[in-house]
């Protein structure tokens, strides 16, 4: 079951050929995590999950659509990497192992002409 969640990232602007999309990095947990809503609550990292859907008319580079974590939000500790397929309704569903977290898409070939990505912490109750 899943508990309350706030947005990570977000972004229907298509992009050229090639191009990329990169989320700032975010504080997932911890003090002075990004939000208070889900972070006063002191919920273990643990119970965190990055919920994420994109969709593109066209394919995304190979491994093109990337979760990056780090702890301290210069370096990262682990990666999730995926390529995406034209046309298609992606999802993923990754465990927080790190204070911070961005999320990036790079475009394969051929320019969008339709583009959705979006990214969510939640609370996994």
């Amino acid at each position: 079951m899943l508990g309350r969640s706030i947005v990570l990232a977000l972004t229907t602007t298509s992009l050229a050929a090639g191009a990329v999309y990169t989320s700032d990095w975010i504080r997932v947990w911890g003090p002075d995590a990004g939000d208070a809503a889900l972070t006063d609550m002191a919920i273990p990292h643990d119970k965190l999950r990055i919920l994420g859907h994109s969709y593109a008319d066209v394919a995304s580079a190979i491994n093109g659509v990337v979760i990056q974590q780090s702890y301290d939000g210069t370096n990262v500790s682990h990666t999730f990497a995926f390529s995406a397929l034209a046309l298609t309704n992606e999802t993923w569903n990754v465990m927080v192992f790190n204070k911070h977290v961005r999320i990036s898409y790079t475009n394969g070939a051929v320019a969008q002409t339709a583009f959705t990505l979006v990214a969510r912490l939640v609370e996994e109750i």
